[in-house]
């Protein structure tokens, strides 16, 4: 297991404790690099900024964004949507979404001219969270929910246009929890668990 969370799902799971070998989540070292944001504009009443992160399939970013355009008039009226594209799809006329609306770059230099993320369960939500944003997890009715977030109440995740709305109208009253990389991932720079992994296989 790569960190406390996925050390705590597979206990919670039923998994012996005793089969669980622990080691550093090499696939998410950049994490070390994020500081939260202390400096995130707190929501407004009008001109809300919601940044969407695309997911590597093009049909499940445009069914997020097309229950995005059907939130009700309220909420949709005071949104301004933009989107970032997953790397591996940047395509930018297989969105539905105005082609000036897409963004590139870096998501730690976008970050702060947003006040909410939306987002698919690709790790990118884990560094939104981490950069001290808001976060919504979107899982489309036909997928499955592979979000880390799993059962965690400091970020919303929505299945429908009614949970997205809810949503972002609580987000509206509520700062961000602040979490570390260190909360989801063991990330020693010494790598100290691969290689006692390392050494228990050679013996």
């Amino acid at each position: 297991v790569n960190g406390p969370m996925a050390r705590r799902a597979h206990v919670e799971g039923g998994w012996p404790e005793e089969m669980l070998v622990e080691c550093e989540a090499l696939r998410y070292f950049h994490l070390n690099e994020i500081r939260n944001e202390e400096n995130l504009r707190a929501p407004q009443a009008e001109n809300l900024r919601v940044l969407v992160l695309g997911e590597h399939e093009v049909d499940t970013t445009n069914q997020i964004l097309k229950m995005l355009k059907s939130l009700p008039t309220p909420i949709a009226n005071v949104v301004k949507y933009s989107l970032k594209p997953h790397p591996a799809s940047a395509q930018t006329d297989l969105y539905l979404i105005d082609r000036t609306s897409v963004l590139n770059g870096r998501l730690s230099d976008l970050i702060n001219d947003f006040d909410i993320v939306v987002a698919g369960t690709s790790g990118a939500a884990l560094d939104a969270v981490l950069l001290g944003s808001k976060v919504v997890v979107v899982v489309p009715p036909s997928s499955l929910n592979f979000s880390p977030f799993r059962g965690n109440t400091s970020v919303k995740v929505a299945s429908s246009t009614q949970e997205i709305g809810d949503a972002i109208n609580s987000f509206r009253v509520t700062s961000p929890v602040k979490y570390k990389a260190q909360d989801f991932f063991y990330l020693n720079d010494d790598l100290t668990l691969w290689q006692r992994v390392v050494e228990v296989g050679t013996r």
